[in-house]
């Protein structure tokens, strides 16, 4: 996790020096770097996502197995001696002698003469329940939940690099790069999207951070208190999925909203092929919102919402985790052309209704200002 987070940091210290300069670059010079490090994320994001998708399937299988394996040994299970249950029968007024019956032991096999199957101390039998064992490795947590943990982490650093960075990026990249960029960015949010729904992952971030408990009372109950705050897997991948979605707002609202900041090789028209993207993403980030604000607000402490950028690190619901892209979404709105946001406002006027009920202040004042700068003007 520590190279990953170095690794990150050099990444984004790189792409940010040359985005500062490109404006002193030859025009052509400009267009080829910009595209090398937009093809470059794109291609780290991808890689990232490979492991991410091994490792998810790798854990969920090994974990299935290994249960799989520990519900079969209880049910094979066998006593050293075999009990003795005595039986009592009682008939009418006669009583019958007691008897004592033994039982075979749990799982014991007998062929047809009546003789017993083969025991646990037979050369066989061990050379096969070795052969089992080793087929269904016990490790997975000290495997693959540091992998996923790391990917997740660095995706995280990824994103919140190209959302800086895309800024200064965007006006000189090619239609081709930027497709790409967003392909990557949503096969990232599918990914995290499906693995916060796989509950066998989250029972195994959950058991991983048990496993780190130690000795002291104060020590288990913080782990009680924060497994069930943050949901096992769920921070991680609902993290990674606000990040993907947070840095596609960027580099579509950048096209959108600044297309006539242009300055690549390449005549295209940056503000059509940016709406619809752009569109799909708030009429699905708000819908979400809503419906996860209203479904999981009663389990959310009144404090998580006083700054709405750190509300996903706190508690892991949809809700929290987006705050900050619906903030971002709200001050993109807020500053759209009054003729781009009138082609929408059909489809934002009731999600931005649906926001004045939410819990947090800030998300609740950012839509009194759309609702003044641009709805209050197509009523006069």
């Amino acid at each position: 996790e520590a190279a990953a987070r170095g690794a990150c940091r050099e990444y984004h210290r790189f792409a940010a020096r040359l985005a500062e300069r490109l404006g002193d670059m030859a025009k052509e010079n400009a267009v080829e770097w910009a595209v090398i490090v937009v093809e470059s994320f794109g291609d780290v994001i991808h890689e990232n996502i490979l492991i991410e998708n091994e490792s998810i399937e790798s854990l969920i299988s090994r974990r299935q197995a290994y249960f799989s394996a520990e519900d079969t040994n209880c049910v094979t299970h066998t006593p050293e001696t075999p009990a003795e249950v005595p039986h009592d029968d009682t008939v009418g007024d006669k009583e019958t002698k007691t008897e004592t019956t033994k039982l075979p032991q749990s799982g014991a096999k007998s062929d047809a003469l009546g003789k017993p199957a083969k025991e646990a101390g037979d050369p066989s039998v061990q050379e096969a329940k070795k052969g089992a064992d080793e087929s269904i490795p016990a490790d997975y947590l000290h495997s693959s939940v540091p992998v996923l943990k790391t990917c997740t982490i660095a995706l995280h650093l990824l994103f919140h690099s190209l959302s800086t960075v895309l800024e200064h990026l965007v006006p000189f990249v090619s239609k081709h790069a930027l497709s790409y960029l967003i392909e990557k960015l949503k096969d990232s949010q599918m990914v995290a999207e499906r693995a916060v729904g796989e509950q066998d992952l989250s029972v195994a971030f959950q058991e991983a951070l048990f496993d780190d408990w130690g000795d002291g009372v104060d020590e288990v109950q913080g782990a009680i208190e924060g497994s069930a705050r943050l949901q096992g897997s769920s921070m991680f991948f609902l993290t990674q999925e606000a990040g993907a979605t947070q840095a596609t707002i960027t580099m579509l609202s950048k096209l959108y909203t600044d297309a006539g900041d242009a300055v690549d090789t390449e005549e295209w028209d940056r503000e059509a092929f940016a709406e619809p993207y752009l569109r799909a993403v708030i009429e699905e980030v708000l819908g979400k919102f809503v419906a996860s604000e209203k479904r999981d607000s009663h389990r959310i402490p009144p404090n998580v919402w006083r700054n709405s950028s750190e509300s996903g690190g706190k508690v892991a619901f949809y809700c929290t985790s987006f705050a900050s892209v619906v903030v971002q979404i709200l001050t993109i709105l807020s500053s759209m052309e009054d003729a781009q946001f009138h082609k929408h406002v059909k489809v934002m006027f009731p999600l931005l209704c649906d926001l004045i009920c939410v819990q947090s202040d800030e998300i609740r004042h950012l839509v009194k200002d759309v609702m003044s700068n641009k709805i209050e003007g197509m009523l006069q």
